[in-house]
């Protein structure tokens, strides 16, 4: 049975606050991309040392996670919250979240052997967590490219997905995964995040598709109002193949 329909909004007025992301301080001191993440690699000065912070990366990603959170994708997290988190990880986009006081519960098959834990990690299988939920949005963050996201996604029965991650061909999640989200889901926000050199993530926010958004289609827009009839997608900018 589908979950309960309810609207999306990203009306946030909680007051901003100051919170511990050691993360992205990490990140830009090794020279991260973030003054202009809507800006794609290929358009980026190229960093002089830039092997030595791609190296940086994979000894950062131990320690915390794979993507880089930022205050603007924390807040339209919490907007649609409350949110299960699956294949959470090392927890660390969780206890982020935890610190602006949005309502998440983190799980994760536990197959990785993460450094450090930074909060509360549920051991449960994506499957079986997203369809236990269907009253929470459902947040992917660099789903591996396995069966794992398509799995959740089959499984969750509510009406929010939150993903985290490179876009189909790139280094995150499956084809399958991809046409899925396409066929039934609608694309409702999209925020650029600080990005590794050569890596191109982002957050988007989609609601499940509805009757109407078949009416919007023969219209040749999209349910954000954006003009979608020759493949452009506004601010998302396509993915680079990565690794």
């Amino acid at each position: 049975m589908q979950g309960q329909t309810r609207a999306i909004t990203f009306e946030d007025d909680t007051p901003s606050v100051t919170i511990q992301n050691p993360y992205l301080d990490a990140a830009r001191a090794a020279g991260v991309n973030v003054l202009e993440p809507d800006l794609p690699w290929w358009r980026l000065p190229c960093p002089s040392g830039w092997a030595d912070s791609y190296s940086k990366r994979f000894e950062l990603i131990k320690q915390y996670c794979y993507a880089i959170p930022n205050m603007e994708a924390l807040k339209a997290i919490r907007a649609v919250g409350p949110v299960i988190e699956v294949g959470a990880g090392s927890g660390y986009w969780a206890w982020c979240l935890r610190q602006i006081g949005a309502d998440v519960i983190a799980t994760d098959s536990g197959d990785w052997p993460w450094d450090t834990m930074h909060t509360e990690v549920e051991r449960e299988s994506a499957a079986v967590s997203a369809e236990r939920f269907p009253d929470r949005a459902l947040m992917f963050c660099w789903p591996y490219m396995d069966k794992m996201a398509i799995e959740a996604l089959t499984a969750y029965r509510g009406e929010c997905v939150i993903y985290i991650g490179e876009g189909c061909g790139g280094c995150t999640a499956t084809d399958e995964f991809f046409t899925a989200l396409d066929e039934g889901w609608t694309e409702v926000r999209d925020v650029a995040i600080p990005s590794w050199y050569w890596i191109n993530d982002r957050l988007t926010i989609y609601r499940r598709k509805t009757d109407g958004d078949a009416l919007d289609r023969g219209t040749g827009a999209d349910a954000s109002g954006r003009d979608d009839a020759d493949g452009d997608r506004g601010s998302r900018v396509e993915p680079a193949v990565g690794g």
